[in-house]
């Protein structure tokens, strides 16, 4: 029993990660996934002066924002197209946020963190 709770964070992240991996793998985007898309597309195919990709004004689009420029430096270093960017941005943003979590409640929980951490994830 003292073995689950001293990994039952780490379990739960492997879950977490798990399912981030099947819902990437069957690539079923929905909601504003797309209009992410078009602008990382837009910023990686011209970073200094993007257009604006869903109207062909030049207005700025509401999405323009230092993750997406990330995102798009990404997809032109590595040629990749936004979409698979986006993919391996959502994958390393979970990873990225699953273990700065378990940082930020050791910080403030000394003595409960692992149990903390955990429940909290669980309730989130």
């Amino acid at each position: 029993m003292k073995l689950f709770y001293r990994y039952s964070f780490l379990l739960i992240s492997a879950v977490l990660v798990i399912f981030e991996i099947i819902l990437i793998l069957k690539g079923q985007w929905s909601g504003d996934f797309w209009e992410h898309s078009a602008v990382v597309c837009e910023l990686s195919s011209n970073l200094a002066h993007p257009g604006n990709p869903i109207i062909n004004l030049n207005i700025p689009h509401a999405f323009f924002s230092p993750f997406s420029v990330l995102v798009a430096l990404f997809s032109r270093i590595t040629s990749l197209n936004s979409i698979l960017s986006l993919q391996y941005f959502a994958f390393f943003n979970l990873l990225f946020f699953l273990s700065m979590f378990y940082f930020f409640v050791k910080v403030f929980f000394e003595n409960n963190y692992i149990l903390v951490s955990t429940l909290s994830l669980l309730f989130i």
